[in-house]
Formats: structure tokens, C-alpha cells, sequence
């Protein structure tokens, strides 16, 4: 009597709690709003997805994974040629638990631990190309570590520890000339009828060009009333004098009249 027994296992499909909503819009969306000088191109939709790199299914990002796995998310993103050569790029991810590393065309461009926290990849020159050909890799690892991760252990009882591109994600086109950060602070008056701003941004240069700008470059601060189009105040203009791909920090300083301060009563 010949016997044959064939063992089979069964690799259960990763299950998706998929958000999958485009990045909201407007003056007050999350950290980079709408602003004339910046192009956000919005990578929520739809992305393939493989935990073993050889069967690619589809899901909506943002979204999350029920599993503990790593699973790689791929698609393709579109760049207009003409935004090439005014524009460097930077990839903003407002959360991706827990570990992840994003690569672009082929090339690694970074690397981040922390699921609640958000971060920022600059994209390298002549990695993005003109068209739809460009492919965004993000392997995600959401496995609880002693040596990586807190906690190191499912807690019994606590979150579970989903994996995924759980928050919106894009790509933040801006001048190559642009303000990486800014130190605001400010002294009001103890009658509360003047206001004094004291600005120090770090402006950083990604290969802006000076010699195409007709006269000098200057710094001007510019503070409107909330909602509208009206002016409360403008800082002096200073001159800037930059090199080529180094940042740079300047000072300047504004007085705002009759500020309408914020209280519970007015927020």
C-alpha cells in the first residue's frame, strides 16, 4: 500500500483597516498648508503591497495592517518636467509605524523609527525624473523589539501594535531657496497695546541660482490678521547673502499695534 502525504500551508491575507482620505486642504491642514510657493503632490490612494515580495495585492493608504509583519508598499508617482529644475523635493510622512525605510527610483533615501511621530526625507537631486515612471518604496516593520522598539513587548490588555502608512503622506515641492525653520518669539506690552516679533528663520539654498534674479534678494516678515487680507504689521527688508547648498540663519524684528491677543474668551 503506497501512502502520500502532502503538508500545505496556508498564509492567511494581511488584514487592512484602511482611512485612505486625501490630505486635507487649506490654511489650517496640519503642519504644511496651502501656500502660492509650494506644490504638495498627495500619495494617499491606492498602493501595491507584498509581505514576501513575490504576490502584489492593493490597498488604500492611509490605512493600517492587523498583523505583525514587515510588508512592503510600492506605487508610481508623477512629477511634472518643468517643476525639475525649479523645485527640490522632500518626501512628509505624518506617521508609519513602526519602522521604515523609503526608497525612490532604486535609491534609499531614508530611514525612521517612531509610529506617532512625524518626519521628513529630502529627496537628493536627480533622483525624481520627469513623468509617471518614478516608483516610492516604503518597507514597513512593525515588530516590538527590545532593541528598538517601546514598548518591548505587546502589553497584555494595551494597543495593539498596528503596522501600515497609518497618516497622510506626500511629496513638498519647494523653491530651492526656501525657510527650513524659524525661531519666533515675542513681547507684549503690559498695557497689551504693542507687540514685539523677533524672527530668526534658517533659510536653506538647494542650488538656488542668484544670477537669475534681476537686483538683490531680501528677507521681509509679513503678519495679517487672522482670515483676512489685512495688514498688521511688516518687518524691515534684509539683504541676503547666501552660499550655494549651505543654510544660513538672519534676525529681524516687527512691532504689531493694538494686537488682538488670543484668550478663551476670543480664541
Amino acid at each position: 500500500m503506497l501512502i502520500v502525504s502532502i503538508s500545505c500551508t496556508v498564509f492567511p491575507q494581511i488584514k487592512f483597516l484602511e482611512n485612505g482620505q486625501p490630505s486635507p486642504k487649506g490654511s489650517d491642514a496640519a503642519v504644511y498648508f496651502d501656500s502660492p510657493n509650494r506644490v504638495i503632490t498627495d500619495l494617499s490612494g491606492q498602493w501595491r503591497y507584498s509581505s514576501d515580495g513575490s504576490e502584489w495585492l492593493e490597498t488604500t493608504i492611509p490605512g493600517a495592517y492587523d498583523a505583525i509583519n514587515r510588508v512592503t508598499f510600492v506605487r508610481n508617482v508623477e512629477i511634472n518636467s518643468s517643476m525639475l529644475d525649479s523645485y527640490t523635493f522632500q518626501l512628509v510622512a505624518f506617521g508609519i509605524n513602526y519602522q521604515s525605510e523609503v526608497t525612490l527610483n532604486g535609491t534609499l533615501i531614508g530611514r525612521h523609527l517612531g509610529g506617532y511621530s512625524s518626519f521628513v526625507v529630502p529627496i537628493p537631486a536627480n533622483v525624481l525624473q520627469a513623468g509617471s515612471e518614478n516608483v516610492i518604496s516604503i518597507s514597513v516593520d512593525n515588530e516590538l523589539t527590545p532593541k528598538t522598539t517601546l514598548p518591548l513587548r505587546q502589553q497584555v490588555g494595551g494597543w495593539r501594535s498596528y503596522g501600515g502608512i497609518t497618516r497622510d503622506l506626500f511629496i513638498l515641492a519647494t523653491p530651492k531657496l526656501f525657510i527650513d525653520d524659524a525661531d519666533i518669539k515675542y513681547v507684549i506690552a503690559q498695557d497689551g497695546r504693542t507687540a514685539t516679533l523677533q524672527i530668526k528663520p534658517e533659510i536653506l539654498d538647494r542650488g538656488f541660482s542668484a544670477s537669475e534674479q534681476s537686483g538683490g534678494i531680501g528677507f521681509v516678515v509679513e503678519v495679517f490678521h487672522a482670515g483676512t487680507d489685512s495688514l498688521a504689521g511688516r518687518s524691515q527688508i534684509v539683504p541676503l547673502n547666501f552660499q550655494k547648498n549651505k543654510p544660513f540663519i538672519i534676525e529681524t524684528q516687527l512691532n504689531l499695534n493694538e494686537p488682538k491677543l488670543w484668550s478663551p474668551e476670543f480664541p
